[in-house]
């Protein structure tokens, strides 16, 4: 089971994977969390220092927690890291990756400004393609 892409939709993340050769969209809470340094925190930053974690169930309540903190000069570790990436990186992390459909989609454009009429068709040229 491997991902083929993530968006967030309010505050949740859709994630499409590929099973048994179909599609399918799987949906999970977005993760909406941060650290900053604490004496009695539980997690380590790469630089060695404690730090607290700080988890929120929507996108709203996180942005007003960091804008407090910032507010407070407070220094935040991962704040900056998208839902999609953090959701990614926790649940697909190790996992093997999918068989994936490659597509070539070849498109000329002319670099001339040109005013067509509404009428004016456009030829379409096919080629055979082989890999």
């Amino acid at each position: 089971m491997g991902y083929i892409n993530a968006i967030k939709r309010n505050n949740d993340v859709l994630v499409w994977e590929r099973k048994n050769g179909k599609r399918e969209i799987v949906t999970y809470q977005a993760p909406y969390y941060f650290y900053t340094k604490s004496k009695t925190g539980e997690f380590k930053s790469i630089y060695g220092d404690t730090l607290e974690r700080h988890d929120f169930a929507t996108a709203r309540e996180f942005n007003e927690a960091k804008a407090a903190m910032a507010g407070q000069h407070q220094e935040m570790f991962e704040s900056d890291i998208s839902p999609e990436l953090k959701l990614l990186s926790e649940e697909y992390y190790n996992k093997p990756a999918p068989v994936l459909n490659i597509t070539f989609f070849d498109i000329e454009v002319s670099y001339k400004m040109v005013k067509y009429k509404d009428s004016h068709k456009v030829k379409i040229r096919k080629k055979n393609f082989k890999i």
